[in-house]
């Protein structure tokens, strides 16, 4: 609080709240939950990112978001999640850039896991804007409604820039990903 700071965006691992076999890692949650704790004392905003690129090794192992196994067990991170965090939770990045996770990595290989193949990238980005669908609706499912954001439990937000450029390119993306659908 002495930097002035009001609002903090942070990332949730999901390779730190579920252990191998889908089991929630209670350590992790406390970590966690002692880290929202402290920001909220100090009356910061929250923003979490339930993904930031860090899918966990073994599921990169079957393929990343080229399997639907994948979105099963992010699924499981966002239950989890708002289950034991949600109120200490302002603010709901469900992915960040998946274009860049999908498209980049996938595709263009420029990010994880480095791969040029177009089925494979179109198969992630399905997998990618599924498991966003379904995330939004079990944050939405949640009891917890706080007024500043209703109808929504909580602010569910996804990334746009303030740049002409950008914002053309943004709406090539998400006229590219609409076909897809």
């Amino acid at each position: 609080i002495r930097l002035g700071i009001k609002h903090y965006r942070t990332s949730i691992s999901m390779s730190r709240v579920l252990k191998m076999n889908g089991e929630v890692n209670l350590k992790a949650i406390e970590w966690y939950r002692n880290y929202f704790k402290e920001l909220k004392k100090a009356n910061i905003y929250v923003y979490a990112t339930l993904y930031h690129w860090e899918l966990p090794q073994f599921l990169s192992e079957i393929g990343g978001w080229k399997n639907r196994k994948t979105v099963d067990f992010y699924l499981k991170h966002v239950r989890a999640v708002v289950s034991s965090l949600d109120e200490y939770i302002d603010e709901y990045f469900v992915f960040n850039e998946s274009r860049h996770a999908s498209i980049r990595g996938y595709y263009e290989g420029l990010h994880a896991p480095g791969e040029t193949d177009l089925k494979g990238a179109l198969l992630a980005s399905h997998h990618m804007l599924l498991a966003q669908g379904l995330a939004t609706r079990e944050i939405l499912s949640t009891d917890n409604l706080k007024e500043n954001y209703l109808p929504f439990k909580s602010g569910i937000s996804i990334v746009i820039v303030k740049s002409p450029i950008d914002n053309a390119a943004m709406y090539c993306w998400l006229v590219f990903f609409i076909h897809i659908i």
